[in-house]
């Protein structure tokens, strides 16, 4: 069997609706021969991101197209405005989010490729409970989140660093 190209233009892809956010997966692991998985996402403004956690299967590379994101990599915060590159291996404590006043777009190529499967079914889910698009706390959304993330490979360390504080 020859290799097939994949050809997606602007505003194509298989749109996964996730909290509020829409995920666009670009090629996903069944096109790559499972090497990648490739998603570009468009965040909302003030997202508290995800919870800080290990990624066991795969590498994550983020490229910012718009916005500005925040990352905790290990002990280490930063900000990653537009051309950003953000490389993470698997293993390393991580988390992202979006604190700013704009939507934040950006890229990810997930390295093997499946992780995007754990995403759908999240997705899928969801909408199956008639929860919300915004405003779950970690309370009410790691229960949904740990057999998928189990599933997947994903640890949770620790809650969302990019969280409102409390009041």
């Amino acid at each position: 069997m020859s290799p097939e190209a994949i050809i997606l233009l602007s505003g194509k892809g298989r749109p996964i609706p996730l909290f509020g956010n829409t995920l666009m997966v670009k090629a996903d692991s069944e096109r790559t021969g499972e090497n990648y998985a490739l998603i570009e996402y468009n965040i909302a403004p003030h997202f508290q991101g995800t919870p800080l956690h290990i990624q066991h299967n795969e590498d994550e590379a983020f490229y910012i197209l718009d916005g500005v994101l925040t990352f905790q990599l290990g002990d280490r915060r930063i900000e990653a405005p537009a051309g950003s590159y953000i490389f993470v291996p698997k293993g390393l404590a991580h988390a992202w989010w979006n604190a700013g006043d704009v939507s934040a777009r950006f890229l990810v190529i997930e390295s093997p490729g499946g992780v995007e499967k754990c995403f759908e079914e999240v997705s899928q889910e969801a909408r199956a409970r008639g929860l919300p698009g915004r405003g779950l706390d970690e309370d009410q959304l790691m229960p949904l989140l740990k057999p998928y993330w189990d599933k997947y490979g994903l640890e949770r360390i620790g809650p969302p660093p990019g969280r409102p504080a409390s009041k």
